[in-house]
């Protein structure tokens, strides 16, 4: 009975392992058999696929994107492990490099069908990275790399700008999900050049974050971290900073990847950034700098930053301090180097942030000197290093306190909206003649030297500049057009300008000088007090080209210059008109000008319409050996006369006094003196120039002021009363006038003899040397009336005489040298007679000749130092003729041969002795003239 289950227990056993459970088993291991065969297979086929096709099939398209390893294998799908890795790109605008000894990548396999490659961790072992931004159109290739890292697989070129081409593919994403650098060596932006310091190849950094890009798209950073020490900074070609301790966490909105030459390239970025370093340069400063070549700081020091940034864009809690052992600045065209400091903060002001950039220097030595910037300048960047020529030290200050403040700074872009501001107190300049370049050309003012010392502050707002300056110096040196003049000068006033329009406007300016004035070169000379103050109306200058230091030299602009001022005494200006050297001003004098000045090159001129005028409440104008005294007014003009600048002068005095040394004063109604000419401001020509001196009619009360141009011996006043007036005109070098004298009753004496006349004397002159004093004599008349002769028998006063002087040369001069021919109308002969006889027992024998009436003759009159004398004389009339010589110097004497109806006689006086010959008096005449002829 029990047989039966006994006989079927096999068979329930094998329809058991027959069962579902069997079945799952069997088809487990079949899977994983066949999973692992294909693990195998693909661990086989990738890492033959990465041994042997890698890098051609990842380097496809070389142009775009090139990748290379000594070795790379996979033990997993989608993880991969590379030796020497490097991976080389080129977009539109940049070329970039990444070097790896190791990297282990972990990938997502099945976003890479949908054009996303996903790494979803990756490690990297001792990295280098380096990327470079293309040259911008017509930037010269060899010299825009100069200073850009090496990318060996890519050949440098022009970036490709415009909208990236269209194209229907799904662009292929990027993401970085857990990315670490181990053993970063460099990373080389552009110029800027982070590395492991030779000396110290284990200081390398690290980075930690997360990446991801859109190929011509977007651009975004998550919780970048990145830490360095020791790290040595190079910018361009020069260590910026060593022993470089840096710290940074940032995260980067997306932001477009085809923007990193735009402004806004880190608008998106979010973080803090912070640094420590030993710094040899400041061009690092170059993100908050202005981007203008007027202001400049560089040093080295011990550097400690922190910057925090939100939305691209530094904020408040940032800062920056440097303690310099050696710092320099540059602002305009000067440059300072000292101990100093630099201090950096962001403000929040009126909910605005400002970059607020302090430096200060302590013991400066302040140069004239051009900012030379980098050879990078050329291919669009700039470098803030200084260098260059140098015009030497010009000045010492104890402290220097420059500030820079911008407006809402933006990382990776200079500050834009800025103010910089520069005080100097107590600027001591050894040496004015640094500033010799600043003084306009055609000025005819050369700075020769001296010291002094200045107050500046000094402000720069973006394209303008402004400043405040108080300057003095008690020993300046200047040449003004021939004169030496040394004394205290005193300067002040404010200047403001834009440097992109080249012009600086002077304000409220005010010059004031105490010194002396000499001729240069004749230290003996008399030294004149020197006093004047000035005050210059809105005047523009034209600035030096940028960069161009002192040397560019300041002019002054186009434009309307006012000055209003007062001089103590023109005296100190010994020559006011080169050429002109016989004319002399002094007195103190109110000055004011409206001057139409162009600049042109590095010189400046005056230009119609131009007008100076100088009040002088009393005027001392030298005239030769002339002196006159009044209240005076001194007036010039630049006219517009047929297509050029002509200049017109003009002195007028009024109520002078003109004065002789050793004579009495003339009280002259009044003197003119008026030239006209080719813009004398340029100095006076007298080829070229046309000047007209013009005295009114004046009255004298005694002639006897003349006396000094007679010989006193033989002729001079005793008394008189008259009249002067006259006038004398220069065109070139010739001059033409005419003086006139009158008399109603002089009283003179003649080789001794009295003489009452009423005289009118006209004379005109003419020369070709005017500054000698030599002229010639042309249609001059002296007429003598009512002449009488006390001593004569019969001293009636009604003898006339008129003498006109023909061709003769006279020099004014003490005393006066004439020599001219003249023509002699005489009433009688009996004052000539009276001359050659008296005190001779001649008169009588002359008797019957002095009845003669109405006397024509000629002569030749000389007239010097030792007297008077007629020579070649020749007078006839009814009957009468008379030849021979007259000589009124030491002692009267005579050689004469007389002729009156067929009697002759020959007559020799020589003082005392005489000799009259009656016999063959023609042959006797002509061999005592043969005599005479040598005296």
């Amino acid at each position: 009975m029990n047989t039966s289950g006994v006989q079927q227990a096999p068979e329930e056993s094998a329809s058991q392992g027959r069962g579902p459970k069997g079945r799952a088993l069997r088809w487990l291991q079949r899977a994983a058999l066949a999973i692992v065969s294909l693990a195998i297979l693909w661990l086989i086929a990738v890492n033959v696929w990465l041994a042997v096709w890698g890098e051609s099939v990842l380097s496809r398209r070389p142009e775009k994107m090139q990748v290379s390893y000594s070795r790379a294998w996979s033990f997993w799908p989608g993880r991969v492990v590379a030796s020497d890795l490097m991976l080389s790109a080129e977009t539109a605008r940049n070329q970039w490099q990444l070097r790896a000894d190791r990297a282990v990548l972990s990938i997502d396999l099945l976003q890479l069908s949908d054009r996303e490659f996903v790494l979803r961790r990756g490690r990297v072992d001792g990295a280098d990275f380096r990327l470079r931004r293309l040259a911008s159109e017509g930037q010269e290739l060899e010299q825009a790399l100069r200073y850009l890292p090496p990318i060996e697989v890519y050949q440098f070129r022009t970036a490709r700008m415009g909208p990236p081409k269209p194209s229907a593919k799904k662009p292929w994403r990027v993401i970085l999900n857990d990315l670490v650098l181990q053993g970063l060596r460099e990373v080389w932006f552009d110029e800027m050049h982070l590395r492991a310091p030779s000396g110290n190849p284990s200081a390398v950094g690290s980075v930690h974050g997360a990446l991801e890009v859109v190929m011509r798209g977007d651009l975004s950073l998550d919780d970048v971290k990145v830490s360095w020490s020791g790290a040595e900074l190079a910018i361009a070609e020069n260590v910026t900073g060593e022993n470089l301790e840096l710290s940074t966490d940032l995260t980067l909105a997306a932001t477009s990847s085809r923007s990193l030459r735009q402004p806004d390239t880190f608008s998106g970025l979010n973080g803090r950034i912070q640094a420590g370093a030993n710094v040899e340069n400041l061009d690092f400063l170059r993100a908050l700098l202005p981007p203008s070549q007027q202001f400049v700081v560089n040093g080295r020091g011990q550097l400690s930053l922190l910057a925090l940034v939100q939305n691209g864009e530094l904020v408040e809690g940032s800062t920056l301090e440097l303690r310099a052992p050696e710092l320099e600045t540059q602002i305009a065209s000067f440059s300072g180097s000292g101990k100093g400091s630099v201090k950096g903060a962001i403000e929040l002001r009126d909910e605005t942030r400002w970059v607020n950039l302090d430096v200060e220097l302590k013991d400066v030595e302040l140069a004239a000197q051009s900012a030379v910037r980098s050879a990078a300048q050329s291919s669009g960047r700039s470098s803030t290093r200084l260098g260059g020529q140098s015009s030497g030290s010009i000045a010492k200050v104890q402290r220097v306190q420059l500030t820079l403040e911008g407006e809402r700074p933006r990382l990776g872009a200079p500050v834009e909206s800025y103010r910089v501001l520069l005080e100097m107190p107590a600027l001591q300049i050894p040496d004015l003649t640094v500033f010799a370049d600043l003084i306009p050309k055609g000025l005819g003012i050369d700075l020769l030297g001296g010291a002094g010392v200045a107050v500046t502050r000094l402000e720069l707002r973006e394209d303008i500049e402004r400043s405040d300056f108080e300057f003095e110096a008690k020993n300046a040196k200047l040449q003004f057009r021939g004169t030496h003049v040394e004394g205290t000068l005193k300067l002040a006033g404010k200047t403001s300008g834009r440097r992109s329009t080249g012009r600086l406007s002077l304000e409220d300016a005010q010059v004031s000088f105490r010194g002396s004035s000499r001729p240069t070169g004749q230290r003996r000379s008399r030294a004149w007090p020197v006093e004047f103050d000035l005050e210059l109306g809105d005047t523009e200058f034209l600035l030096p080209p940028t960069g161009s230091g002192l040397t560019g030299g300041f002019r002054l602009a186009t434009g309307v210059v006012e000055i209003t001022g007062r001089a103590a005494d023109l005296g100190w200006w010994e020559t006011p008109m080169p050429g002109a050297e016989w004319l002399k001003l002094g007195g103190q004098a109110a000055l004011s000008a409206r001057l139409q000045v162009v600049g042109s090159g590095r010189s400046t001129r005056l230009v119609a319409p131009s007008e100076l005028r100088l009040d002088v409440p009393n005027l001392a104008a030298q005239l030769g050996r002339w002196t006159a005294q009044a209240k005076g007014v001194l007036e010039g003009r630049l006219v517009q006369d047929r297509g050029s600048n002509q200049s017109q002068v003009e002195l007028l005095l009024g109520s002078a006094s003109v004065v002789r040394t050793g004579a009495p004063p003339l009280a002259v109604p009044s003197v003119s003196l008026r030239a006209s000419g080719p813009d004398l401001s340029r100095g006076l020509d007298l080829e070229a120039t046309r000047l007209t001196l013009k005295a009114a009619r004046t009255d004298i009360d005694n002639l006897a002021i003349f006396n000094d141009y007679f010989p006193s011996q033989q002729l001079s006043v005793q008394s008189g009363r008259g009249t002067l007036e006259g006038s004398l005109r220069f065109s070139g070098n010739s001059a033409d006038g005419r003086l006139q004298v009158e008399s109603p009753g002089v009283e003179a004496t003649i080789a001794g003899e009295a003489v009452h006349a009423q005289l009118s004397l006209e004379t005109r002159l003419a020369s070709d040397n005017p500054s000698a004093g030599r002229f010639t004599l042309n249609g001059s008349t002296l007429r003598l009336t009512n002449v009488a002769f006390p001593n004569l028998e019969n001293p009636s006063g009604d003898w006339w005489a008129i003498v006109d002087l023909g061709d003769g040369q006279v020099q004014i001069e003490k005393p006066l040298k004439l020599d001219t021919l003249v023509k002699l109308r005489l009433r009688d002969t009996e004052p000539l007679i009276h001359l050659i006889g008296k005190s001779r027992n001649l008169v009588r024998w002359f008797s019957r000749l002095l009845e003669v009436q109405n006397i024509d003759g000629t002569g030749r009159l000389i007239l010097d130092e030792t007297g008077l004398r007629i020579h070649d004389l020749d007078v006839s009339g009814n009957g009468l003729s008379i030849h021979g010589r007259i000589d009124l110097r030491d002692e009267t004497a005579a050689l004469l041969l007389i002729e009156l109806r067929g009697l002759r006689a020959g007559i020799e006086i020589n003082g005392d002795w005489r000799d009259v010959n009656v016999l063959r008096p023609r042959k006797w005449f002509a061999e005592r003239s043969a005599v005479w002829s040598g005296h």
